[in-house]
């Protein structure tokens, strides 16, 4: 994960190079919904595959009355947090300098923390539709259609 974020980063840091002109303006916002989509893409992808895997150790735990749905979930979120988080900072702060966002203060920190942000919903969405799938396949199936919404909504 950390090897492709830094990639997107030098990618996207070859083809843009902002400024201020009418272009650049939007550039930026080609740019922009290209992250939103790629951060969202990425978070949602690598963990929509974790659930199906589990879901019959799941079943077996939650059948003994170990846990509930909320709990398990909750703790699945919060534990992968911390490594979502620090891949979309890693990518974001690597991403930002290349292709001249805005220096202004606190500009910087905003933006990571947007895609800090942005990448936790997504994996919170990826296990989300990999817990209501019955198979890996199924979930797979029904990531386009979420993804098309995204970029729709963008």
């Amino acid at each position: 994960k950390v090897v492709q974020q830094l990639m997107i980063a030098v990618i996207y840091g070859g083809i843009y190079s902002l400024g201020d002109s009418q272009s650049s303006i939007q550039d930026r916002f080609g740019l922009l919904s290209l992250i939103a989509i790629g951060a969202g893409n990425l978070a949602i992808a690598s963990t929509i595959r974790a659930f199906p895997k589990e879901k019959s150790i799941v079943n077996a735990e939650r059948a003994k009355g170990m846990y509930s749905v909320a709990p398990y979930f909750l703790s699945k979120v919060v534990a992968e947090a911390p490594v979502s988080a620090a891949v979309s900072a890693l990518g974001g702060a690597a991403l930002y300098p290349l292709v001249g966002l805005n220096r202004g203060k606190g500009k910087f920190e905003r933006f990571v923390l947007t895609l800090v942000l942005e990448g936790l919903a997504s994996g919170a969405l990826g296990l989300f539709i990999g817990a209501v799938a019955p198979t890996t396949d199924t979930a797979l199936a029904l990531f386009p259609p979420f993804l098309v919404l995204m970029i729709v909504f963008n």
